[in-house]
């Protein structure tokens, strides 16, 4: 570098201007100012890759993001970008040098000390060529660079999980300014399950594949006590109702252990050591507690969990789980150092345990909470105490959320995540893992917010979305700002308590957080934004996010529609109300059943035939209600309308009886439901 800036000082000396030297002084410049990928339409520039990156010649171009640079710069430009692995980069000239190629350790270009994630962008040269290095300590940070590079430098966005939403500037010439950024997260990690893998990554989201320091966890525990081994030893299992829960099958994630039992404890720490012994590279194991909350009752577990208060109407049992968790931890940092196990504070284990002051430092927490709800004041300040509580009682404490639950109904929450994830930074989380689930339509803003703001927390959060605004919906953003700003406010000042699960296969709650004003208006918005879009693209993303939220605004009309009938309403007031639903259940099938962006759990087969179970019944209940005297009515939607004949077949079912009775209970405890409605609460019949 230090010899091109002579060169260039003896050209300007002797009088020589870039008119007469145009190539040799654009080529100085290049080295001085930046990098120059491609020009007008021709690759300038090849990439190198490091082996552990890829390995063209021998295998061809496989790792993601050097693809995406590729297929970037091609669609960007029209220049296409060779790429040869590092020891057959024979030729010079301008070099991308992707990972840790002999010239990025020659050189020493990485920094010591990256996290995982963390990566360096340079441009620099090596005798007198152009250099432009993007390299991490481990290959997922160096995907994390080029990423950076590719969103940050070149203005790509990946706004929403679907290639339509894919925005690639065009321009002839790629140049970059000159870069020295050495990028690390603002948390250690950052997971978010549910969107596509390669949306993920893009976006620096981090890699469930990957082994982060304290990432692992799940409903393991009991993959130690399969019962074809321990059937013969029902006191391993808890004691629920004076009876041993035993588990159907192996690795029964609905069964918990008797947390107190000497040879639980005993066997799990055997088990723990040989594992580790057998697999030296791994950090951690899991042993997060089953997912139920019939805990153990027996004379010992109950004589720790006894006068424990309960916790949002929640009977608590931290002190027998941790109890284990202390336990078994401290045995293992004797012989295996440096590993560590987490465990959930999750559900009966939330708050921390009233008997241990302090876990062993080799236990990871994963605290779950819902701060979609923290539009409750109340609820926020509950869930920041838990969290500054487990920080003083456990050494490494994550966070587990739930952005999405399967919400039919609109649940974008992008101010709330605009306050909590500079709030998660400030206070030290070892992670953050998202549940998500996704629902593009609703959930894309918080997503993409999410994982901007997982590596720089003080970001401008309004700044962000602005620029994602314009990306994704370009002569349709103001009014698709509109839109999203309606649901949020909706989400936000809708009047209801915040809950832990709200709206989980409740789905009365979810029409209690969308109250009409605010569908009509975020619909009107929505339709203006269709209007004003005069780009096929533009229509096709506008018209994309429609379709995703055409079945809320069917079935939140429905819903309202049934609960105003009368027995004076007329007969056509009530097919309105079927018509309506039919084409709730037409848009859902078209619009979200189909597309593989939504998740497969909450959005497909049984979880969503669950989630509509509720509706049906309550419109039956209020046409009932309004044919209360009109029996030939009845019979003629009955022979007529399948929807309303299929909703008779539902509450005809002895088999509901159960679940209406099970409803009915939950609104009676939990006390949220549609301040709109005339019928506070809106029960379902028992007959």
């Amino acid at each position: 570098m230090v010899r091109a800036v002579l060169m260039l000082s003896v050209f300007l000396a002797s009088g020589v201007h870039a008119a007469s030297q145009p190539r040799e002084l654009a080529q100085l410049r290049d080295r001085m100012d930046g990098f120059l990928i491609a020009r007008e339409g021709r690759p300038v520039a090849k990439i190198v890759t490091a082996p552990d990156i890829d390995r063209p010649f021998d295998q061809g171009v496989r790792n993601q993001a050097v693809r995406d640079l590729i297929r970037v710069v091609a669609i960007m430009s029209g220049a296409p970008l060779p790429a040869v692995q590092d020891t057959l980069a024979f030729n010079d000239g301008p070099q991308i040098h992707i990972g840790q190629t002999e010239f990025v350790k020659r050189e020493r270009l990485v920094p010591t000390g990256l996290p995982i994630s963390g990566y360096r962008i340079l441009t620099t040269s090596e005798r007198g060529q152009p250099r432009l290095v993007i390299a991490g300590a481990t290959v997922s940070g160096t995907m994390n660079g080029v990423y950076d590079l590719l969103t940050t430098e070149l203005g790509v966005v990946w706004g929403v999980d679907s290639p339509l939403f894919e925005e690639i500037p065009r321009r002839s010439t790629v140049a970059l300014p000159a870069i020295d950024r050495v990028g690390r997260p603002g948390l250690p990690f950052c997971m978010v399950t549910g969107p596509s893998l390669a949306w993920q990554l893009r976006n620096r989201l981090s890699d469930r594949g990957v082994e982060y320091p304290y990432s692992r966890h799940g409903h393991n525990m009991m993959a130690f006590f399969r019962i074809s081994q321990y059937r013969d030893h029902p006191e391993y299992y808890p004691l629920v109702n004076g009876q041993r829960k035993i588990p159907r099958q192996d690795e029964d994630t609905r069964v918990q252990l008797c947390f107190t039992n000497p040879d639980v404890i005993r066997i799990t720490i055997e088990k723990l050591r040989a594992y580790f012994d057998a697999n030296p590279n791994v950090l951690g194991y899991s042993l997060c507690a089953a997912d139920d909350d019939e805990f153990c009752t027996c004379e010992t577990c109950s004589r720790l969990d006894d006068g424990a208060p309960e916790f949002r109407n929640r009977q608590i049992h931290s002190d027998s789980y941790f109890h284990y968790i202390n336990e078994v931890a401290k045995a293992l940092r004797e012989t295996h150092p440096g590993r560590y196990i987490s465990a959930y504070a999750y559900d009966a284990t939330e708050p921390p345990p009233r008997r241990i002051p302090r876990l062993p430092d080799n236990v990871v927490v994963f605290l779950t909470q819902d701060a979609t709800q923290h539009f409750d004041s109340a609820y926020r300040q509950e869930d920041d105490a838990i969290l500054a509580a487990w920080k003083r009682v456990a050494a490494h404490v994550c966070l587990y959320e739930y952005p999405s639950l399967g919400w039919i109904l609109p649940r974008n929450f992008t101010s709330l995540v605009a306050e909590r994830m500079p709030y998660l930074a400030r206070t030290g989380i070892d992670g953050l893992y998202a549940e998500g689930h996704p629902h593009p339509a609703h959930l894309a803003p918080a997503l993409y917010l999410t994982a901007k703001l997982a590596w720089e927390p003080t970001a401008n959060a309004d700044s962000i979305m602005g620029d994602w605004y314009r990306a994704m919906f370009r002569e349709s953003a103001p009014q698709m700002q509109r839109f999203y700003v309606t649901l949020d406010s909706a989400w936000t000042h809708a009047d209801r308590r915040g809950f832990w699960f709200a709206g989980s296969n409740r789905m009365w709650e979810e029409f209690a957080a969308y109250p009409p004003l605010y569908r009509e208006t975020a619909w009107h918005h929505l339709s203006a934004a269709l209007r004003a879009a005069n780009t096929e693209v533009t229509r096709q993303r506008v018209a994309y996010i429609r379709a995703g939220h055409e079945p809320a605004y069917r079935v939140a009309r429905a819903f309202e529609w049934a609960h105003a009938l009368t027995p004076e309403s007329s007969e056509e007031e009530i097919m309105r109300v079927l018509d309506e639903f039919e084409m709730f259940m037409t848009t859902y099938f078209t619009g979200v059943e189909g597309d593989p962006a939504y998740s497969d759990t909450y959005y497909r087969g049984y979880r969503f035939h669950e989630r509509t179970k509720w509706i049906k019944l309550d419109i039956l209940r209020c046409i009932d209600r309004a044919l209360v005297n009109r029996t030939q009515v009845r019979q003629r939607l009955l022979e007529t309308s399948p929807t309303f004949s299929e909703m008779n077949d539902t509450a005809r079912n002895r088999r509901t009886v159960g679940y209406r009775r099970w409803t009915n209970k939950s609104m009676g405890e939990r006390r949220i439901y549609p301040d709109y409605v005339s019928d506070q609460p809106p029960y379902l019949p028992m007959e």
